[in-house]
């Protein structure tokens, strides 16, 4: 079992790591190309000017896909990628706790 959770674990903790990765680069695409929709999501960053506020416009931005108005391969393609992982993500990390529960 401590196996089982170690590798858990160490999924989560590189999916972590590869979001932050993953949203730096569409920080970045959108500070340097539309500048415009990047101050409306309130100039958001990793660590600097990272608030509750501006963490949830970015997740909405995704999530509603807003990104498809922006008419930008390399957005839609990142964007689409992060969505995908996103729900992989919450699976992983809600899968095990909801199959031990049941299997009690």
């Amino acid at each position: 079992m401590e196996t089982t959770q170690a590798v858990w674990f160490t999924v989560l903790f590189t999916a972590i790591l590869i979001w932050f990765a993953l949203a730096a680069r569409l920080f970045r695409l959108l500070r340097e190309d539309h500048g415009e929709v990047y101050d409306t999501l309130g100039s958001p960053s990793l660590f600097l000017n990272s608030s509750i506020r501006n963490n949830w416009l970015s997740l909405r931005f995704l999530i509603a896909g807003h990104y498809r108005e922006l008419d930008d391969e390399r957005v839609t393609r990142l964007c689409g990628f992060m969505s995908i992982f996103l729900v992989a993500y919450i699976v992983w990390f809600v899968g095990p706790v909801v199959w031990m529960l049941l299997s009690r």
